[in-house]
């Protein structure tokens, strides 16, 4: 297959590109800077240089006139900072496909990606991937993104996956590497929330597994949407004692959050993913991110220049 993959220089487009390529696809990766262009390059990846918020810049005719599957995997930062960015990539990538596809072939994949907020906030209800969660439980700013995630999934030119992974752990640290940050300077550790909360976490390598299955098997799950989390959640009061334990920090508290961000960085819930295992034969196969903490944390401290 060809695929893209956007934000193929990020936490998770980098293993997902890395586990595309050893599989013997050929894979394009759009990235902003020409030093991540060489990075690509040296992984076998093919550069594309461009802005994820100007996508009539590199969506061409040219490029997705050959691709099977397109993988949106743009880091939240950036998604944040311009919330209309993925309306744009969406219409430029439906019009481009239209325009430069044959009537004849199969429906180009586009596999996006959102996260485990859909979820909602809930520490005790047992919840799995095709759960109707009420919206009195969701943060307000991600009930947008349902609505996008909806006009994506069903829009019918397309054949389109929904990615939606936990907190991703490994290498760099993802949204866990505030609180590495925190530990490595001997502070108290802060975490929004409150006691008693359990994590969906998921491996980036087990993650990228997930992506490299879903767009392999696209023709046959198009229409899903996969939670990419662990079949076990974690207890975050272990994961805080844990991180105390080995870092030498002073210690962990939970502070009140000041903004509707803070608060959901905050929500925990308990999901039990199973059409990944069902539909695909995912398994994810890394020890969980408490197990092996220490191994995590020397990772982010040698990928971040701090060790």
């Amino acid at each position: 297959m060809r695929v893209l993959v956007i934000g193929a220089t990020g936490f998770i487009g980098l293993p997902v590109s890395q586990a595309l390529v050893r599989s013997g696809h050929v894979v394009y990766g759009l990235t902003r800077k020409a030093d991540k262009a060489r990075q690509l390059q040296a992984e076998e990846i093919t550069p594309i240089i461009g802005e994820y918020v100007e996508p009539a810049k590199w969506l061409t005719p040219s490029l997705v006139g050959t691709l099977d599957v397109v993988i949106n995997a743009v880091g939240a930062e950036v998604r944040l900072a311009d919330p209309e960015a993925d309306v744009r990539v969406f219409k430029t990538l439906l019009e481009v496909a239209q325009q430069s596809r044959p009537t004849h072939a199969p429906k180009l994949t586009h596999i996006f990606t959102t996260g485990t907020l859909a979820y909602g906030q809930d520490p005790r209800e047992v919840v799995n991937d095709t759960t109707a969660i009420p919206l009195e439980k969701l943060a307000d700013f991600v009930k947008p993104f349902l609505n996008l995630e909806q006009d994506i999934l069903h829009n019918p030119a397309l054949n389109t996956i929904i990615i939606r992974p936990g907190f991703v752990y490994g290498r760099s640290g993802s949204l866990l590497a505030s609180l590495f940050a925190q530990a490595k300077e001997g502070n108290t550790i802060k975490r929004y929330g409150a006691p008693g909360g359990r994590l969906n976490t998921v491996h980036t390598d087990d993650l990228a597994n997930l992506y490299l299955l879903a767009a392999e098997k696209a023709q046959l799950v198009g229409g899903n949407i996969f939670a990419g989390v662990n079949d076990s959640t974690e207890s975050v009061d272990d994961i805080l004692q844990s991180l105390v334990a080995i870092s030498g920090a002073k210690g962990y508290e939970y502070v009140e959050p000041t903004n509707p961000f803070e608060a959901a960085a905050g929500f925990t819930n308990i999901l039990r993913p199973y059409l990944g295992r069902t539909l695909l034969g995912w398994r994810p196969v890394k020890a969980s991110f408490v197990d092996h903490l220490q191994i995590y944390f020397d990772s982010w401290k040698a990928s971040s220049g701090t060790a």
